[in-house]
């Protein structure tokens, strides 16, 4: 006869919560009379947490040392989850409703929002020819001079870096007049505590062909990779640079041969680093020439899905392997503006954009759900103050369950659906 599970030994009843996930271990606290006196200290809280952002990201820094925190925020990173977890929280619900007072805030002007430090104040702006660091909880620019770059922000913006209490990001700017010099960016912030401690940067020119092409950016901790692929053709140019590095080391250019021909205008080519791998991606616009344009348009999202081979890094086998066929959520209507009102979360579990259907446009979320495969759509509810139609810039934290919208009249709305 099994051991009834209060009899077990507190060190056996810990390695059962490191394999659960929220909200069973805070069920299992409350039913188990052995583990509650748990509830109390730092280590088991650390415990649920570390189990539960190895599925999907926590409120707070991606690489936060947990063991910094005190008992109480402890648990309030835990009561957060618990918000965002379950079928009956607002998050989930097919018309999520703001769950406090919309905040609003003046811009120093027409911003595009570049990246959210996951867990911190912190929000990169692109505005007025200057990369800033915004602070959203006092609704003021950090005290740290904004780096001036040359023309506009590309869509060329790749993963950050993260580690503890450093954030680098990666991206590219075209000039908007002729020659049109590329430069490629690379942001470092340091910070503590949700705010900023120190803002650094490095830049260089890079060359790109004067005709149609793809770009894609890479990084790791001491190196920056930039990709281009000419219009129909099948190679790419890697050129990796140090980053971070005191010594002035040379450029290593190399060339790369795609699967295929990027043969159209419609495509998209990214990258990305995992374990030393370089992962390529490819994407076909899906078209629809022959569609009645009397008809409510359909739009796809398409996750692409991996898993972890577990494979010995022999530097050649992949650690990921790609699931077959990809999981596809569709939405009726059109996209507001462009793929510019399109972004995704740090999980890469939530997209968000802006669909007109009716005439009507609404924010919409596609939430992919990794544990069972499958994808759920979310009409958020927002004040009739903010014109949907009139945005520049959307983000969403998925962690958080916030959502940020900066409009072409130079304000910020911060939006809290938990």
């Amino acid at each position: 006869m099994a051991p009834a599970l209060h009899n077990l030994p507190p060190d056996i009843i810990l390695e059962v919560v490191n394999f659960l996930q929220m909200p069973d271990p805070i069920s299992l606290l409350l039913t188990c009379s052995s583990l509650y006196n748990f509830a109390n200290q730092r280590s088991f809280w650390i415990l649920v947490l570390e189990t539960t952002r190895r599925k999907t990201p926590i409120a707070c820094p991606f690489y936060a040392d947990l063991s910094q925190y005190t008992l109480e925020t402890l648990k309030s990173l835990v009561v957060s989850c618990l918000k965002l977890h379950g079928p009956r929280v607002n998050w989930n619900q097919p018309f999520p409703q703001l769950a406090q007072p919309m905040i609003s805030a003046r811009l120093p002007g027409l911003a595009e929002i570049i990246f959210h430090v996951q867990g911190t104040d912190i929000l990169v702006l692109h505005t007025g020819g200057r990369v800033c660091c915004w602070d959203l909880k006092l609704a003021t620019p950090f005290p740290f001079p904004a780096i001036e770059i040359s023309g506009r922000v590309t869509g060329g913006i790749s993963p950050p870096m993260e580690a503890p209490g450093i954030c680098a990001l990666p991206f590219l700017t075209e000039q908007a007049i002729a020659p049109y010099t590329t430069y490629r960016y690379v942001l470092t912030i340091k910070h503590e505590d949700g705010k900023v401690i120190d803002l650094g940067h490095e830049f260089c020119e890079v060359l790109v062909p004067d005709g149609p092409h793809y770009e894609s950016l890479f990084l790791t901790e001491d190196l920056v990779g930039f990709i281009v692929t000419e219009n129909g053709q099948d190679n790419s140019i890697i050129t990796v640079s140090a980053v971070n590095c005191d010594d002035c080391l040379r450029d290593s250019v190399s060339l790369l041969k795609l699967h295929r021909f990027l043969a159209t205008n419609n495509e998209l080519m990214m990258s990305f680093l995992f374990k030393g791998h370089l992962y390529v991606v490819l994407e076909d616009e899906a078209h629809g020439e022959d569609e009645d344009n009397s008809t409510p348009g359909i739009i796809s999202f398409t996750f692409l899905t991996c898993t972890l081979t577990h494979a010995f890094d022999d530097g050649v086998s992949s650690p990921l392997a790609f699931d077959s066929p990809c999981v596809t959520e569709y939405v009726r209507g059109r996209l507001v503006d462009d793929t510019n009102l399109v972004w995704m979360d740090h999980a890469g579990l939530n997209v968000i954009t802006v669909v007109v259907y009716d005439d009507i446009p609404r924010l919409v979320v596609v939430r992919y759900h990794p544990d069972m495969k499958y994808t759920t759509i979310h009409y958020l509810n927002t004040p009739d103050t903010i014109n949907l139609g009139n945005l520049e810039a959307v983000w969403i934290d998925g962690a958080a369950g916030t959502v940020y919208l900066a409009d072409k009249q130079d304000l910020l709305f911060t939006l809290r659906y938990i």
